[in-house]
């Protein structure tokens, strides 16, 4: 998401629960023109630009929630735009970019009011310094140690909009570990070791160093361009050259991976996540 400021990791929409109809053939789909089924999805990454624009039109909602929770609480709350800069200083005086007012009106609390604010917004006085312990047991209701989407349900009116207001990126939420283990399996898979282990003997070939291995390498050309310019375009021609072969790998492996993961939570998908347009 191309933002300046994000309000939380985990933003979603609307008070109304969403439930798709089936989508059938997105796995014939998928077999037929390497398409990950996960691609008919909102929520997935494979399309942004729809998603942006959904979760601006939700946000907004959010963030009307969050104003009129906090009001209720006795605080001032100005909703921000998605286009908000966190700091004035970052801002040149003569641009017409939003500031967040609420910075100004925390400035001007005191310490005691402050913790008020915090604890109505966040559910915690001390945002900055994570979570006590006394906080931590409060909210931490099946004692694992973290707290889960669920149990952030009660913490301030931040976590309150959120959950009242699910919406375009709840499905990644909702199945955050194994989207996760998606990844780590996608990443674990021998033909794609195999294939960022060609990167690296490409780079290597074309006479670049600074690692043995996909990810120090690749962030060993970028900064080498950086540091000089002139060197620039031909780092991006060898990077370019050189990621061919692997990108037609990791589209393989994800498309066939995706497609497994789509079977195994069709159903959870199908309930959460919004339909692509297109």
């Amino acid at each position: 998401m191309n933002r300046t400021f994000v309000i939380s990791a985990a933003l979603f929409a609307t008070a109304t629960a969403i439930l798709i109809a089936p989508r059938g053939g997105v796995h014939a789909q998928a077999a037929q023109d390497g398409t990950s089924p996960l691609a008919a999805y909102l929520g997935f990454g494979y399309n942004a630009d729809e998603e942006d624009k959904v979760y601006d039109s939700e946000e907004a909602k959010r963030q009307a929630y969050i104003r009129e929770c906090m009001q209720d609480a006795g605080f001032e709350y100005w909703p921000r735009p998605a286009d908000i800069v966190i700091s004035p200083g970052d801002v040149a005086p003569d641009t017409s970019v939003p500031v967040d007012r609420n910075i100004a009106y925390r400035a001007s609390l005191s310490n005691d009011q402050a913790a008020a604010y915090y604890l109505a917004l966040e559910g915690r006085v001390a945002p900055n310094d994570g979570l006590s312990a006394d906080e931590m047991a409060l909210f931490d209701a099946d004692g694992d140690g973290r707290i889960s989407w669920d149990e952030r349900a009660d913490m301030g009116c931040l976590n309150q909009a959120e959950h009242a207001l699910p919406g375009v990126f709840y499905v990644d939420i909702a199945l955050r570990d194994p989207l996760n283990e998606l990844e780590s399996d996608i990443e674990r898979d021998e033909r794609v070791v195999e294939a960022r282990q060609g990167w690296v003997e490409c780079i290597h070939a074309a006479g670049y160093s600074g690692g043995d291995t996909y990810s120090e390498l690749y962030a060993s050309v970028i900064s080498a361009a950086e540091a000089d310019p002139d060197m620039a375009q031909a780092a991006e021609d060898a990077i370019t050259s050189c990621d061919g072969p692997v990108n037609g790998v990791l589209t393989a492996v994800r498309v066939e991976k995706e497609t497994a993961f789509y079977a195994a939570y069709e159903e959870q998908i199908q309930k959460l996540a919004y339909p692509a347009s297109e």
